[in-house]
């Protein structure tokens, strides 16, 4: 059984890693287990700093705790983005946390792009350290691989902040890549992400995101949001989300047949 700290690091893998994360991820990173009452990422990311938050919105101990979840989804939307083709996708994730704040985790889910099936593949680690005032700030590196074709596969630095509690919280992000998407364009991601408890069980959440170019060739720049809600049931959770973006896809084998979508998601944390 999880510890009270990993426990609720499971709930923040599910809520986030079809973010993010997964988002997340959920994230994040995610696949999301149950809605913590803390926000994250997310993020669709986002699952980074998902995961991570289990550090920040509750007491800390002293030894290592390992959570994890795996997931259904009716669909799989990374960003906004479709890779699923509008089908089901199953989802897992795994986060480790260390105790003295280093932390890292990994996350997959079954895609579908240019008629071919595939998995997309996340890991990351990264430092996660309250502040005095109450905030509490991280710093990571994370990867993404594509299975189907590497034009999909790259890396980020990514650094937040974050304040919440046991009714909920807000955090903000960004993410930077030397080369989004296995081109030369040099991209920051920026997102914010918030939750609140509608009821014991019940969490209400929303994350909103923006990928922008900094330099070189420019990828198609756009926008995405994700808002649901997420209910727990012991070891289970499900989760309702209406995700949109603007209609622009960031990779050429990912052109979403509609801007929106609404998703189910049902998981199991250990």
């Amino acid at each position: 059984m999880c510890h009270h700290r990993a426990r609720h690091g499971c709930l923040r893998l599910f809520m986030h890693a079809s973010h993010r994360l997964r988002t997340l991820i959920p994230r994040h990173c995610a696949a999301a287990f149950a809605a913590a009452r803390a926000s994250t990422r997310a993020s669709a990311i986002g699952l980074p700093l998902a995961c991570s938050l289990a550090f920040f919105f509750y007491p800390a101990t002293a030894f290592a705790q390992w959570s994890g979840s795996i997931t259904a989804a009716s669909e799989y939307r990374y960003r906004g983005t479709d890779f699923s083709d509008g089908k089901p996708s199953l989802q897992a994730g795994v986060a480790y946390d260390a105790g003295s704040g280093w932390y890292a985790g990994g996350f997959g889910a079954s895609t579908r792009l240019a008629d071919r099936g595939g998995t997309q593949l996340l890991a990351y680690g990264g430092y996660a350290r309250r502040l005095a005032n109450g905030l509490a700030w991280d710093a990571g590196i994370s990867t993404v691989q594509v299975t189907q074709d590497e034009y999909g596969s790259y890396q980020e630095l990514y650094a937040g902040l974050s304040r919440g509690g046991a009714n909920g919280g807000v955090s903000a992000r960004m993410s930077w890549s030397p080369r989004y998407a296995g081109g030369e364009a040099r991209t920051l991601y920026c997102e914010l992400d918030a939750s609140t408890a509608l009821s014991g069980k019940v969490d209400a959440f929303f994350h909103a995101g923006t990928l922008r170019t900094l330099s070189g060739p420019r990828p198609p720049q756009r926008a995405d949001l994700r808002a649901g809600v997420a209910a727990r049931f012991g070891a289970f959770g499900l989760q309702v989300a209406y995700v949109r973006n603007n209609h622009r896809p960031a990779y050429r084998y990912a052109p979403a047949p509609s801007p929106h979508a609404v998703i189910v998601s049902v998981s199991q944390g250990f």
